[in-house]
């Protein structure tokens, strides 16, 4: 059984649902990299390669968020 496409109504609220998720998911990274990251290096420099890591994926996926 298959389901009909979702109506006007429902699509712009999938829209809207997703731009909030995609605002959340900005803000969460943009406090990573500038609050948390900075402290977790200074208290334990050998956490460096994931933190380097983890900023790479940050910068590799924004584009596609933000588009």
């Amino acid at each position: 059984m298959s389901e009909s496409p979702p109506d006007e109504r429902r699509r712009r609220e999938l829209a809207d649902h997703i731009v909030w998720m995609m605002r959340a998911l900005h803000l969460h990274h943009t406090a990573e990299d500038a609050g948390l990251w900075p402290l977790i290096r200074a208290r334990n420099p050998s956490a460096s390669a994931l933190l380097d890591e983890m900023a790479t994926d940050h910068r590799r996926i924004a584009p596609a968020s933000t588009r």
